[in-house]
């Protein structure tokens, strides 16, 4: 089994860090993997309170074909699957969420996020395990 952290800390929901198709990443399998599941965590920022209702959606799929990870967004989104995140009520809570276990169907995992505006941003970390 092998943990990949494929963003670490990205600060988001504030000024350029919010919107659609945000992070793009590409991760290339270890040849001994069948299968991989996506795990983002979101801490919320030192002040203010969240709305619980939004969510931070990990987009993520796995293929064959070799795309830089900009244009993975677009080849394969309408065959990703995706994880939601939603914050928790209050400042410096910290909120996770596991996807089901996906069959990887290449050598490459592909990931990007869609990201609500909040008024304090807050900050994402993405683990992709590979078993």
């Amino acid at each position: 089994m092998t943990t990949t952290t494929a963003i670490n800390a990205q600060s988001i929901g504030t000024s350029t860090n919010k919107g659609e198709g945000l992070f793009s990443q590409k991760i290339t399998a270890q040849s001994d993997t069948s299968g991989y599941f996506v795990s983002p965590e979101i801490t919320n920022g030192a002040t203010g309170d969240y709305d619980s209702k939004q969510v931070v959606r990990i987009w993520f799929s796995s293929s064959a074909y070799s795309y830089t990870a900009a244009n993975a967004v677009s080849s394969l989104k309408q065959d990703a699957s995706y994880v939601d995140v939603r914050p928790g009520r209050h400042a410096a809570d910290i909120t996770a969420n596991n996807s089901f276990l996906s069959v990887l169907a290449g050598a490459y995992i592909y990931l990007w996020c869609d990201i609500p505006t909040v008024t304090t941003a807050q900050t994402l970390t993405v683990k992709v395990t590979e078993i």
